[in-house]
């Protein structure tokens, strides 16, 4: 039986996939930043991520959005909320991805519409009742949801798609206006 290799096109494919594989590497290494503005990193969303969210943001003002990739106004509204956050760098947001969709499909979206820096959540399951309370007791699940949380921890509630000029005005609101 002949070896493989003693092909002259056999050895110049595995030279050619060689030098492609040792290249990857490199090239992810040269631009880190680049390459983290293109994924989207998910976290998983569970009974205490919200929490969690709120802790992290205490005393400041900032934006939950709850969407899915099985609902179709969400995916619509995903390219104006990424316009919305590049005109509002300012004001922190926060996504949360909802139905029980892979998360690797979350990110994907998410990197469509421009929205892959954003801090971003997924579920890992469905968004069932227990879970739905820890972010608001009376919720029964319909998307999308925007949580306007002030410094206080008071929660402002849109249901359906976001109103961006009510999101606004209730930025502006929330310091005085030498301040923003």
């Amino acid at each position: 039986m002949k070896h493989w290799m003693n092909k002259p096109l056999a050895r110049a494919c595995a030279l050619a996939l060689l030098m492609a594989a040792s290249a990857c590497p490199a090239q992810a290494a040269a631009s880190p930043d680049s390459a983290r503005q293109n994924i989207a990193e998910i976290r998983t969303f569970d009974a205490s991520s919200m929490a969690r969210i709120k802790a992290a943001y205490a005393g400041r003002p900032f934006i939950v959005h709850f969407w899915g990739l099985t609902c179709g106004p969400c995916m619509a509204e995903l390219p104006a909320l990424a316009r919305f956050a590049r005109q509002h760098p300012d004001i922190p947001l926060v996504l949360v991805q909802s139905d029980e969709a892979p998360p690797q499909a979350a990110s994907d979206a998410l990197h469509s519409a421009g929205l892959a820096p954003t801090e971003s959540w997924s579920v890992n399951g469905p968004m069932d009742e227990f879970l739905r309370a820890t972010v608001d007791r009376k919720w029964v699940g319909d998307l999308p949801r925007t949580q306007l949380i002030d410094a206080r921890g008071q929660v402002l509630t849109q249901r359906g798609a976001l109103q961006f000029d009510a999101v606004r005005d209730w930025w502006k609101a929330q310091a005085p206006s030498e301040s923003r």
